[in-house]
């Protein structure tokens, strides 16, 4: 029997299951109230250092440019049949009444940001926030087309044009200087 599974597909490095079967969802706002930011560890690569303070410049950015509405290291937790679990998104922009975006930061573009937006971070924003219309972003520093995920991504040149792709698009914002 064949498998199903594209052999194509960058498989993740991304550790965390997809949540199937959510129960229920909310923001945390004591844990939000509390920490800003949360903590990190201290003993980090080169890499990953140089991919916070990215990181950091774009959140820096998505407050600038939105100021209020948009929150750092917003806090969620979650019920499944099975467990019981917290996330922390990069960052989130509500934008108007009834928008808002997920946005996921990465230095490099790669499977993980499709796997940690598409099927961790929306589905639980979705059922927190059941009024709004929750949507993906991925701003990167270094996109390469090669890098094979579940949908071709949509490169959009600003945090409101995902609204004008379909609701699932794999929208991908390009900054190389962290600026939005």
């Amino acid at each position: 029997m064949l498998s199903s599974v594209d052999t194509n597909l960058a498989l993740p490095y991304w550790n965390r299951p997809a949540v199937d079967r959510l129960l229920h969802a909310g923001v945390d706002w004591e844990r939000a109230a509390s920490s800003l930011g949360g903590q990190r560890p201290t003993s980090l690569s080169e890499s990953a250092k140089r991919g916070l303070r990215y990181e950091r410049k774009v959140l820096t950015s998505l407050n600038l440019r939105f100021g209020l509405s948009a929150s750092p290291q917003l806090p969620f937790f979650f019920q499944t049949c099975s467990k019981r679990g917290r996330a922390i998104l990069d960052g989130f922009v509500l934008l108007g009444s009834l928008r808002a975006l997920v946005v996921e930061v990465k230095s490099q573009f790669s499977a993980d940001a499709w796997y940690q937006v598409h099927k961790f971070y929306l589905p639980i924003a979705r059922e927190a926030l059941p009024g709004l219309d929750v949507r993906g972003l991925i701003i990167t520093q270094s996109f390469d087309p090669w890098v094979k995920v579940p949908k071709e991504p949509r490169l959009v040149d600003s945090p409101e044009a995902v609204f004008d792709a379909r609701k699932d698009d794999l929208c991908v914002l390009i900054s190389r200087n962290g600026s939005i």
